[in-house]
């Protein structure tokens, strides 16, 4: 299970308001940025590029750096979400 979906069954009842709708908008927008992203990348490749492979690499690159980057947002979110939980004394 990714990360960020556990972050949401856990950590989802906790959070106010304002972060609960900030997290869902990231969580069902970021499938869809990726896809947009990847899909930029293959066309910037080839008309720019004029290859293909190019493309398709430069695809890989910046999924990976999504990917990263996702991963990372994700662990400051949780972070942030865990120390105000110890801080209210839920956690």
């Amino acid at each position: 299970m990714p990360l960020y979906t556990a972050l949401g069954f856990f950590v989802d009842p906790y959070l106010p308001g304002v972060v609960k709708g900030v997290f869902e908008g990231v969580y069902f927008f970021g499938a869809l940025l990726t896809w947009v992203n990847m899909a930029f990348s293959v066309i910037f490749g080839v008309l720019f590029n004029g290859y293909v492979v190019l493309g398709t690499y430069s695809i890989l690159v910046h999924s990976w750096r999504l990917t990263i980057l996702a991963w990372l947002a994700t662990a400051v979110i949780a972070a942030a979400v865990i120390g105000c939980m110890v801080a209210a004394g839920i956690g």
